[in-house]
């Protein structure tokens, strides 16, 4: 699932080459670091399966030496992200690793209605300057001499 766009328990839609999250029950995307795509995505391959600390940071912290601090960020921004302050999305194997404990189903046009509002979604490169021309023509419409 490294390049494919995958959901989570048909509420999160994760498309991996964006480095995006998007949260179709709220409707809001939420860009991620690289390295946190890869976590998800190392993790979304195996649900319901442990997957070793030591996996985790020599797949994604090539076995940095800060890396078992850098995956407990990680984890824990992951967890707010996913709104999982119970801990129970991502479940922590104490000195052992983690269990991501969701479906996870491959996104397809048709998979999940929720996440259909995804294609529809206006560009930024659209929004702010069509808002910048707006307020420019009230600011000019409201102080012109009458």
């Amino acid at each position: 699932m490294d390049e494919q766009d995958f959901t989570l328990h048909s509420r999160f839609a994760i498309r991996p080459r964006l480095h995006l999250v998007v949260d179709t029950e709220l409707q809001k995307e939420t860009r991620l670091e690289p390295r946190l795509v890869k976590l998800l995505c190392t993790l979304a391959k195996r649900p319901g399966q442990l997957v070793t600390r030591a996996e985790l940071v020599n797949q994604i912290w090539n076995d940095y030496g800060g890396a078992e601090a850098g995956l407990n960020h990680a984890i824990s921004s992951l967890r707010t992200i996913l709104h999982d302050s119970s801990k129970e999305l991502i479940e922590t194997v104490p000195t052992r690793g983690y269990v991501l404990n969701a479906e996870v189903q491959p996104f397809s046009k048709g998979t999940n209605t929720k996440v259909a509002w995804l294609k529809g979604l206006p560009r930024r490169s659209i929004l702010y300057p069509s808002a910048v021309f707006l307020a420019a023509s009230g600011i000019y419409f409201f102080s012109r001499p009458q």
